[in-house]
């Protein structure tokens, strides 16, 4: 995503000298029609990162973006399987500036100017739900550069459920400088939402010498809690019977479990009624599959980790 917001920051000078200053100017990328998608673009999981759901097979090596597709056999790269929820947009890049009119420049109270693309540029559906967005067009890069260019990038808005198949699909506004239309196989591509699934936890599987309390923001001693970050956000509801803590001898240990509510991607155990965590104690905690995010994916395998309090 931070990639994104770069792009955004860097737009607005380089979308009036795109727009206004040279409308007539060519690319060096492909100056004759029509234009064609060479990839696009999703966060992915995996790769920490932008990566590749598509990459147009045929490209010559010399113009292949080795940071998305491999030179040899682009094809092989398939549709994305971990695609972040939260953060989510799709950035499709072409191998020739677009007609800039797809968006409108918009000066802000500040004095720059952002982009908006046109709502008919494209839309997005996801397990049958039409996905809101809201995106720009970004004339800058090329086949080599990172992020690609010339690109139109489409920001998600709507929440949308880990576990979802996605499509993106472009119209007939999106168009080269000389009018130039997309041909069929450059309309529609693909790719997945990760499934719901732990990022993190606070203390770490195996943590030792964990303190059973910690100070509040007025530096007042409180009990410390366990926090489970999963990577999207979760419906309460769906936590009921399905965490659970045990101490070194198997013995179940009472908790209360909520949503953090200032960060609802956070899962909060806290020892029931206000009480600590026994000292120099190992515990282990149980997330049951089963838990589901607000949209109603849920996670398909339990979670289990452990950590040791300090010792007395």
């Amino acid at each position: 995503m931070r990639a994104i917001r770069l792009n955004r920051v860097l737009w607005p000078a380089l979308a009036a000298v795109a727009a206004c200053g040279r409308p007539d100017f060519n690319t060096d990328l492909n100056p004759d029609g029509p234009p064609e998608v060479v990839l696009v673009a999703v966060p992915s999981e995996s790769a920490e990162g932008e990566a590749a759901t598509y990459c147009k097979s045929g490209v010559a090596p010399e113009k292949t973006n080795g940071n998305y597709c491999p030179e040899e056999n682009p094809e092989a790269v398939g549709p994305i399987t971990d695609a972040t929820p939260l953060g989510l947009y799709v950035r499709v890049a072409f191998d020739e500036l677009l007609d800039p009119s797809i968006e409108t420049l918009n000066e802000q109270e500040d004095g720059t100017v952002l982009g908006e693309l046109d709502p008919g540029a494209g839309s997005i559906e996801c397990d049958g739900n039409t996905v809101a967005w809201s995106g720009f067009y970004d004339p800058t890069g090329s086949h080599l550069t990172f992020p690609a260019g010339p690109a139109l990038v489409f920001n998600v808005t709507d929440p949308v459920t880990t576990g979802w198949s996605c499509t993106i699909a472009l119209s007939d506004m999106v168009v080269d400088k000389d009018g130039n239309a997309l041909g069929e196989d450059d309309r529609s591509f693909t790719f997945q939402i990760a499934p719901l699934h732990v990022s993190q936890t606070s203390p770490a599987d195996e943590d030792k010498d964990v303190p059973i309390t910690e100070e509040d923001e007025n530096g007042d001693e409180i009990p410390a809690v366990v926090l489970v970050d999963f990577n999207n956000f979760v419906d309460a509801a769906s936590l009921a019977g399905k965490v659970s803590v045990e101490d070194g001898g198997g013995n179940d240990f009472a908790v209360d479990v909520s949503v953090d509510e200032d960060s609802p991607i956070t899962v909060v155990i806290a020892p029931a009624g206000g009480g600590t965590f026994a000292k120099g104690t190992t515990y282990t905690v149980t997330l049951d599959a089963g838990i589901a995010d607000i949209g109603g994916g849920t996670m398909s395998d339990p979670y289990t980790f452990t950590f040791t309090t300090a010792a007395p």
